[in-house]
């Protein structure tokens, strides 16, 4: 059902305390994982900035309260961890969405139905096929799976079978998510996101040399008063660490230079906070923005008005 896996997409995608990845879910990502994602929802909702999320994906979306209506899935009720994977980032769509919730799964397969999908079973796992051919996947009325077909149907396959993906990934993956109210990481070098954006001039910046030697990224946000980002970077050596590190600087500057303009001050003023630090091969950053601030900075963007800034050299 489309409106069911946009939405587990958009709250994982939005997205403290020392909860780490639900390991159930994380039983059921691919063995082949490279890049992993996820978001507490039911902290994150609760947070002023999640709730300012909810509201714009409710205003933008005339279908939701009719989805709510009729299934008795309410994100903001009923969810309470998303996990998002990757095995080929390079392959557009080919990703694995898994929830922890609550499901009534005779309402939600019903409601499939009318809305045109069709109904399969794949051991014992009640499955919702929609038009793209696209998977979700009941395991119970606790789990779901949505995604690729293969990809959902091997998490099914994996019940009970234990974390299979690369044992880094994993301690990373519960070292980050444990940390953070909203998480990444990934194990895929940079290079293979080129090309992947839909903003050209962000694949313009990941081909560039400081970028590509990039193998290893983490991070993630704390939601609050006061909005927490950080996040680290491994690179290919101690030099490119450094490298990148001045260019970050060199860019900050820049935007800073400029805050004197509406559209850049809030920006601005975030990047005053930031920590910067090369260790080895190593760059490690973070930086403070207080919630109201950050809704200002989402507005434009999720409307569409952001406009290009002049930087004056």
């Amino acid at each position: 059902m489309a409106i069911l896996k946009r939405t587990l997409l958009t709250i994982a995608l939005a997205g403290c305390s020392a909860f780490a990845a639900d390991l159930d879910l994380l039983n059921l990502v691919s063995p082949d994982a490279k890049v992993v994602a996820g978001i507490h929802v039911d902290r994150s909702t609760a947070s002023q900035f999640g709730q300012f999320l909810l509201r714009q994906m409710q205003r933008e979306d005339a279908d939701f309260n009719k989805f709510v209506l009729a299934t008795g899935f309410d994100p903001r009720r009923d969810l309470t961890e998303v996990i998002v994977s990757s095995s080929d980032v390079q392959q557009k769509g080919h990703g694995l969405v898994l929830a922890r919730g609550t499901f009534d799964i005779a309402k939600l397969t019903a409601q499939s139905k009318l809305s045109g999908g069709s109904i399969t079973n794949y051991k014992d796992v009640q499955v919702m096929v929609g038009k793209s051919a696209g998977w979700i996947a009941f395991l119970d009325n606790r789990t779901a799976a949505a995604g690729d077909a293969d990809l959902v149907r091997t998490a099914i396959d994996r019940r009970g079978a234990g974390v299979g993906i690369d044992q880094k990934l994993a301690a990373k993956v519960n070292e980050v998510s444990g940390k953070y109210d909203a998480w990444m990481v990934s194990i895929a070098p940079m290079s293979k996101f080129s090309g992947k954006l839909p903003d050209q001039r962000m694949n313009g910046v990941i081909n560039g040399d400081m970028v590509q030697g990039i193998e290893q990224a983490s991070g993630g946000v704390v939601f609050g008063a006061t909005v927490r980002i950080a996040g680290e970077a491994v690179t290919r050596s101690e030099k490119d660490a450094t490298a990148l590190a001045d260019v970050v600087r060199f860019l900050a500057g820049m935007v800073q230079m400029n805050r004197e303009k509406p559209e850049v001050a809030k920006l601005a003023a975030a990047l005053d906070t930031m920590s910067l630090k090369a260790t080895a091969n190593t760059l490690t950053f973070s930086l403070s923005v207080p919630e109201d601030d950050l809704e200002q900075l989402v507005k434009p963007a999720r409307n569409g008005t952001v406009r290009r800034v002049s930087v004056q050299k």
